[in-house]
């Protein structure tokens, strides 16, 4: 089955929350692996669900002095199963790091909680022909520290910088391309096979485009995963 991951980031009220929660509840979700990442506050009420919950980020430090951060240990106990780990916005953002990264996997690990971690290359490093150099590179400064046991534990997301939030989606070919590519590079150099989810503007209208692509076990869902009748839709789409 297909991840189906859905990253509400920074949006839904605490009414809508609710409300959401009411909606999705009825869908049929038997044929994913259905994820929902909400916003901090909202994790508990998600915490006795029957399906997958993740967080959108965690403290690289397992617990103390650290205002505004929440531990790895914290959302274990609330049934947090999955983290986003360097997703674009925390790097061009928040400004975080391979060494921020190194960290904060190392902390879901021990907890048990399976890192989601992101890759991507801006629009310049595709069309100056570095997307492979630049993925390779994000995926080696993290790696690295990691032997295989723990590695086997990792769920990469790829995501193009380009096409987040704003309604563009790579080629299909250039998706079946760089997937191959990443699954390739990580099975050579780190003798392990992860699955690669898809991000980027993923909603109903191209879902269905998308499954044709070998190679994609999944996807990472942003602005549609705040409607439940457009999960719905693309749900109906994934195979």
């Amino acid at each position: 089955m297909k991840y189906f991951v859905l990253n509400h980031k920074m949006n839904l009220s605490y009414p809508e929350i609710l409300t959401y929660k009411e909606q999705i509840q009825k869908l049929d979700i038997s044929n994913v692996h259905f994820v929902v990442v909400p916003s901090f506050p909202y994790l508990p009420l998600f915490k006795d669900a029957s399906y997958g919950v993740g967080s959108q980020n965690v403290a690289f430090r397992a617990y103390g002095a650290l205002t505004g951060e929440v531990s790895a240990l914290q959302l274990s106990s609330l049934g947090v199963t999955y983290t986003i780990v360097a997703h674009s916005e925390r790097r061009q953002i928040m400004k975080e790091t391979d060494a921020d990264f190194i960290q904060k996997i190392e902390l879901l690990l021990q907890t048990n909680i399976r890192p989601i971690f992101c890759i991507g290359e801006t629009e310049t490093e595709r069309e100056q022909g570095k997307t492979n150099d630049v993925l390779a590179s994000q995926i080696e400064g993290v790696f690295s520290s990691f032997d295989t046991s723990n590695l086997q534990s990792i769920i990469l997301a790829y995501e193009p910088v380009w096409a987040i939030g704003t309604g563009k989606v790579a080629r299909n070919e250039d998706i079946e391309e760089t997937v191959s590519n990443i699954k390739e590079f990580v099975s050579t150099h780190y003798h392990v096979d992860l699955p690669v989810l898809y991000g980027g503007s993923v909603n109903p209208s191209n879902i269905a485009s998308l499954e044709v692509v070998p190679n994609i076990d999944g996807y990472l869902i942003g602005g549609a995963s705040l409607d439940p009748k457009k999960i719905e839709e693309m749900l109906k789409e994934v195979r």
